[in-house]
């Protein structure tokens, strides 16, 4: 105690210290409790040696292990995201797709309505004039074609997005797998070529799948193949259509 209030007045001491006693109280790192009457704190003069540091480790929640407590809030903050976790597998976490299911006496239909609508609005497309075709017609892009983007993840992210659109629209399949060949180094041509397949999907943005409820099980095939389309390899582009 004698040293304890000895140092209080000289270089800030004492007002570090009813800092940490009070960073310690708002934190409830420990609750303060009477000596029983007849014990020491510390017996047999026992010296303490103390390295502080300021509010060190005062804000984690031990409820668990520490081993497992990273699991815990890894799997609480996925769970912010919509995920859900794998009652099987507590490794696997699941989010639901975003896809909308009608169903009714003719069929069934699968659409991404909300999904689309939101590629439109973060594109900036929300006035933007609709088109009847995901690439212009005659459109041929190569990998040198036009400047090349200073922020190329906004045209990566926004294919990958249309990507995952094209479970449910086929009809941008073709579109988007053209301009993926490009995510590595796209150029302006590359990303208003995109903006394109936007403004197409604008024009009908609940367009989906359906499943007729009479439908055959017979599978057709029709193909079509362009000689040398590729303009980067003169390949032959073969486009197949199932139905």
């Amino acid at each position: 105690t004698n040293v304890l209030c000895s140092g209080q007045g000289s270089f800030g001491v004492g007002t570090s210290m009813d800092e940490e006693l009070q960073a310690l109280e708002n934190n409830q790192t420990w609750t303060l409790t009477a000596l029983p009457k007849g014990k020491k704190a510390i017996a047999h003069s026992w010296p303490v040696h103390q390295l502080d540091i300021n509010n060190a480790f005062l804000h984690g929640f031990l409820d668990e292990e520490a081993s497992r407590q990273w699991n815990r809030e890894f799997t609480l903050k996925l769970a912010e995201f919509g995920f859900k976790q794998s009652a099987h597998d507590h490794c696997l976490f699941i989010k639901p797709a975003p896809q909308e299911i009608a169903r009714s006496t003719e069929g069934m239909s699968i659409t991404q309505h909300k999904y689309a609508m939101d590629i439109i609005t973060d594109s900036g497309m929300v006035s933007a004039t609709s088109v009847s075709t995901p690439l212009p017609l005659g459109l041929k892009l190569s990998a040198t074609s036009g400047t090349f983007l200073k922020e190329p993840d906004k045209f990566r992210r926004l294919i990958g997005r249309l990507l995952y659109l094209g479970f449910t629209r086929p009809d941008l399949s073709f579109a988007v797998q053209q301009l993926s060949q490009f995510l590595q180094h796209p150029t302006d041509q590359h990303w208003t070529a995109a903006l394109h397949i936007v403004r197409y999907l604008k024009g009908a943005p609940d367009t989906g799948l359906f499943f007729p409820a009479s439908n055959s099980l017979h599978l057709s095939d029709y193909t079509d193949a362009d000689w040398g389309a590729c303009v980067d390899s003169r390949r032959p582009v073969l486009i197949p259509v199932y139905l």
